[in-house]
């Protein structure tokens, strides 16, 4: 009968705790191979079957086994602050459809829910480092103050001090094709991508990505009860300090910006919410905030609604100001 064995290396202190003396050797020595140039720690936890005899394949999130693991994003063999161990990493197969909030697409390579009801995830890896930077580059020269929108009209607030930069269609179709993937989200139903950034000490003060619902729509998305259903953004560059989002109702949750991290969440009730009353309503348990940077701070985001939206319609704060560029990412 297999014998379970955890083997933990906490490379630093090359402490075994309880390990097979060979399988030690070996991790002993990638990760002395991983570790040259860094101080930080870096921890490899892993759960192996050893049975007397003929061997057998290692265990995995899905197949035979006395206890089903989280099915997660792949973690091992990376640097704490790179594999995530930071948030919390809750099982895929908790994540099911409900009438109340879109449904996204949970087996899409990557992703990792942080937080449940509500949802929240991050995806690693989402965008590479030349999109990333290709979108910085593309939207920096176009910037202007950020402003914000009641729904009716559009403003300057002081709680939101950050520049940013509308991106045309045309010029972003593979980006938004795999957000599409990721969202299972029509890309007719995605506004224009927007690209922000945060100068030192900027910040975008706590509040909601949606906005007052309306029966009738909007003038660009005329669906019954229309709101942003979706938010992602992606973190297009890293951050050593500052620059956090904070979901204060949520544990609270704080996110440090990782270049090509994205993250999830869900601003409104679906036109289809259970109780009337949440029909097209904003969720506040979502609410959050951009603490302020201590460096500059590029991210991107991405907004979608309950149904197609009527580009030429789109109110001056979400409608491209013209051509950023000649790339088409």
């Amino acid at each position: 009968m297999a014998k379970p064995v955890l083997c933990s290396v906490l490379f630093g202190r090359r402490k075994p705790v309880l390990a097979n003396p060979l399988l030690i050797l070996i991790i002993l020595l990638l990760g002395g191979l991983c570790n040259h140039g860094h101080r930080r720690l870096w921890a490899l936890v892993g759960t192996i079957q050893l049975s007397q005899g003929a061997g057998r394949p290692l265990s995995t999130n899905r197949g035979s086994g006395n206890r089903r693991r989280p099915r997660c994003a792949k973690m091992l063999a990376q640097p704490a602050e790179l594999a995530g161990d930071s948030y919390p990493c809750i099982d895929l197969e908790e994540y099911r459809q409900d009438p109340n909030f879109w449904f996204i697409n949970k087996h899409y390579p990557g992703l990792q829910a942080v937080h449940r009801d509500p949802w929240i995830f991050v995806c690693r890896g989402l965008l590479s480092s030349s999109e990333c930077e290709q979108l910085v580059a593309k939207a920096e020269p176009n910037m202007q103050r950020a402003s914000v929108s009641s729904g009716d009209e559009v403003f300057l607030d002081p709680g939101r001090t950050s520049s940013d930069c509308h991106i045309p269609y045309d010029e972003t179709p593979g980006i938004q094709q795999r957000f599409s993937e990721l969202l299972n989200m029509p890309v007719s139903h995605m506004e224009p991508l927007k690209v922000m950034r945060y100068r030192r000490g900027e910040h975008f003060a706590l509040h909601n990505d949606g906005a007052t619902a309306r029966v009738q729509g909007f003038p660009d998305c005329p669906s019954p009860w229309a709101n942003r259903v979706i938010t992602l953004f992606v973190y297009l560059k890293d951050s050593v300090a500052g620059g956090h989002t904070k979901f204060p109702n949520c544990g609270p949750l704080e996110l440090k910006p990782e270049q090509g991290l994205g993250v999830i969440h869900f601003p409104s009730y679906l036109p289809s919410a259970t109780d009337a009353a949440k029909r097209g309503a904003q969720d506040l348990r979502v609410q959050h905030s951009g603490m302020p940077a201590e460096s500059d701070k590029f991210l991107c985001s991405q907004w979608c609604m309950t149904g197609p939206c009527i580009r030429d319609k789109a109110p001056a704060n979400i409608r491209p100001r013209g051509k950023c560029s000649d790339t088409v990412l």
